[in-house]
């Protein structure tokens, strides 16, 4: 009791002093330390978020740049179609192609007899008979010159393809379809034919004459001429090539040669100038008093 009264005396004397607010003062140091902290960790939190969405921005505007990159146009694979539609040439990647790339262009039937003719000069294997090795190819033959004897070329045709698939060695196959081949005026297709006969048949005198008169049909009598003189050469005796020579220099315009070697076949066999009369070859001729003569004394006979 004695503490109260004093207490409220001294307040009404004047005397009475504020409490020292420690224990308030320590209350609000410890509060504003306390912001402090949460600020700093709010800080932290808003910077470390700032920097990871940084990184995220700058890696998709990266992959966005890539992506359009591989995208752009100049950096698309060339679409074949889109150049076959534009007209365009498809570009040439390097100097360089390499061979899976590389287009095989299939040559063409001249390209063809050209290697042909260099083998016949590196190598010339020999003839075999086939029918050992494929009994019933004779057959098949048999057929096919039945077919050409009734007209029927393309069909002839057809069926000695098909043996050349099934014997490649048929030597006969190769003159029986250079043959047709001519008679259907499809004159590259019959030199190949002619050619790889060759090869196995290198100096035969009615294969090198039919390889002249191809020539010949193609309108290269210079070529031709080479190879009757070849044909006459190994047999003297066939007349058939001297024949053609005596054509082969009426279309190069050499007449005079054209009628001493057309006399020359005349004198090993007279029906030769039935053959010449009604030749277009010749045509040129008629004028000249030697190819006349010889014209009208076949006329004369005739009657």
């Amino acid at each position: 009791m004695s503490s109260i009264y004093d207490a409220l005396k001294r307040i009404q004397e004047g005397d009475y002093k504020e409490p020292s607010p420690v224990i308030e003062q320590g209350f609000f140091t410890r509060a504003r330390i306390l912001w402090i902290v949460l600020f700093a960790a709010v800080l932290s939190s808003v910077c470390t978020a700032a920097a990871i969405y940084g990184l995220r921005t700058v890696g998709s505007t990266d992959a966005e740049t890539a992506r359009t990159i591989n995208e752009s146009p100049a950096a698309k694979i060339p679409d074949v179609n889109d150049f076959i539609a534009n007209k365009s040439v498809l570009p040439v990647k390097s100097d360089t192609i390499d061979a899976k790339d590389a287009v095989t262009k299939k040559p063409s039937i001249t390209e063809q007899a050209a290697v042909a003719e260099k083998l016949t000069v590196t190598e010339q294997p020999v003839k075999k008979d086939i029918s050992t090795e494929v009994p019933y190819i004779n057959d098949l033959a048999a057929n096919a010159k039945s077919l050409s004897a009734k007209g029927n070329i393309k069909e002839a045709i057809e069926l000695y393809v098909n043996i050349l698939t099934i014997a490649p060695d048929y030597v006969d196959a190769y003159i029986d379809l250079g043959g047709l081949y001519y008679k259907a005026q499809e004159y590259e297709k019959a030199l190949l034919n002619y050619t790889k006969a060759k090869r196995y048949l290198k100096d035969d005198a009615m294969l090198l004459n039919n390889i002249g008169s191809v020539m010949l049909a193609k309108g290269e009598p210079d070529k031709a001429l080479q190879f009757f003189i070849r044909s006459q050469k190994v047999s003297e005796g066939y007349i058939e090539p001297i024949y053609n020579l005596a054509c082969a220099y009426a279309r190069m315009g050499n007449s005079k040669a054209a009628i001493t070697t057309l006399k020359d076949a005349c004198s090993r066999q007279p029906q030769v100038m039935n053959w010449a009369v009604q030749d277009p070859d010749f045509a040129c001729l008629r004028g000249y008093p030697e190819f006349d003569a010889m014209v009208e004394t076949i006329v004369r006979r005739a009657k």
